[in-house]
């Protein structure tokens, strides 16, 4: 529900604003290309907000559906409701207009690097309105890789789990060569786009804490933008980075395919130790090359770590195709097939013990019939029938 708040504006008016941010559904905005028309928020952060939206081209094209991202600091801004205007205090100024300068030149890069890798996303068109910033993307409606493992209900198999990173690794290898890292590698940022035969393409999404670096490995944004993923961002990361690092989006990989193989979230980067993740790696049955490939991906020190994607992939390169292995039964059907033969079992004792009991019985009184006195012949004769009747039934 959107909290609304009042404010005047520099010019003596007073504005309703909202500190919901996120724009409304149908709400229009206008491109050099068409307009977009907001269909629902996919999701929020720090820096920014996205949306999926229709597209109408001007030139009269179809109409497709797309994601557009706004740029917005939540910490900064608040927006007009009746203008959409994107306001911002005096004292955030400096700071708005350098992270919006840096939200459209990684805008455009990645807009000129996308139309390589088929595993990063497209982007398509970037402009400005609303006293923002925008650019439009194609929208993937494969889900993320964290429902598909929800969905799976099962950890991934090696080879599972390879099937869906390497094409990541590859992509961020592309980017590195590019002087640019992600930096925020995590199931949630991996879409899955259904191919026309079948198959699924992970595709690498949300830009929003990238990183472009120069051929010094200084980083070339004007605003220094801070954000984390809990067990998936490495130390260096909570305390700043400063200096080009692919080593950090290898330790998010590797964080990713450990989430993947067990579908337990990593611990924290201040928490994690190799030797703990080497022995749970153990127990979810995964193999001793695939346990040390992620392990020395996930060093704590950077100078410790698997150097690049490369190096990454090479580590990997012992898991077989997916399409000879077949996936393990979720771990649900295990529990039930071990209570059914519990079961069966505790049937089977109770079966054999009444079996024993009866016969015990049996020859109890049997014993006791042929004690009867030889003057009692008549009398044994007539129990030993009633027994033998009674038994029978």
């Amino acid at each position: 529900m959107e909290t609304e708040i009042n404010i005047t504006d520099p010019r003596g008016t007073e504005t309703q604003m909202v500190s919901d941010y996120a724009l409304e559904s149908g709400t229009q905005l206008k491109s050099a290309t068409g307009t977009y028309t907001v269909i629902s928020k996919l999701g929020a952060g720090g820096f920014g907000i996205t949306y999926k939206v229709s597209f109408v081209p001007d030139s009269g094209g179809p109409t497709t559906v797309m994601a557009l991202k706004e740029h917005f600091l939540k910490s900064d801004c608040i927006r007009d409701v009746t203008t959409f205007m994107v306001q911002y205090s005096g004292p955030a100024s400096q700071r708005y207009k350098a992270s919006l300068k840096d939200f459209i030149t990684e805008a455009n890069r990645l807009k000129r690097l996308g139309l390589q890798p088929k595993n990063v996303i497209k982007v398509n068109e970037v402009f400005e309105a609303n006293g923002t910033a925008y650019y439009s993307m194609d929208f993937l409606s494969g889900g993320s890789l964290a429902t598909k493992l929800k969905e799976l209900g099962r950890p991934m198999t090696e080879a599972e789990m390879a099937q869906s990173l390497i094409p990541v690794a590859d992509a961020l290898e592309f980017l590195h060569a590019n002087h640019v890292t992600h930096l925020d590698v995590k199931p949630e940022n991996i879409m899955l786009q259904q191919n026309v035969d079948g198959t699924e393409r992970p595709v690498l999404i949300d830009f929003g804490l990238s990183k472009h670096y120069n051929e010094q490995g200084q980083q070339t944004s004007t605003f220094n933008m801070q954000g984390v993923s809990e067990g998936f961002s490495p130390m260096e990361q909570y305390l700043g980075l400063t200096e080009f690092s692919p080593q950090t989006d290898v330790y998010a990989t590797a964080a990713t395919a450990y989430y993947l193989l067990t579908t337990r979230k990593p611990p924290k980067a201040s928490e994690l130790n190799v030797d703990k993740i080497a022995y749970e790696l153990k127990a979810y049955k995964v193999s001793r090359k695939t346990i040390s490939t992620l392990t020395a991906a996930l060093a704590p020190h950077p100078k410790d770590r698997t150097k690049d994607m490369a190096a990454f992939k090479k580590g990997l390169s012992h898991i077989k195709d997916t399409t000879s292995v077949k996936p393990a039964p979720p771990v649900v059907e295990k529990l039930k097939v071990r209570e059914e033969k519990e079961t069966d079992g505790l049937q089977t004792k109770w079966r054999i013990a009444i079996s024993a009991a009866v016969i015990l019985i049996a020859a109890a009184v049997a014993a006791c019939i042929w004690l009867i006195p030889d003057g009692s012949r008549a009398d044994r004769n007539y129990y030993a029938e009633e027994f033998t009747s009674l038994t029978s039934k």
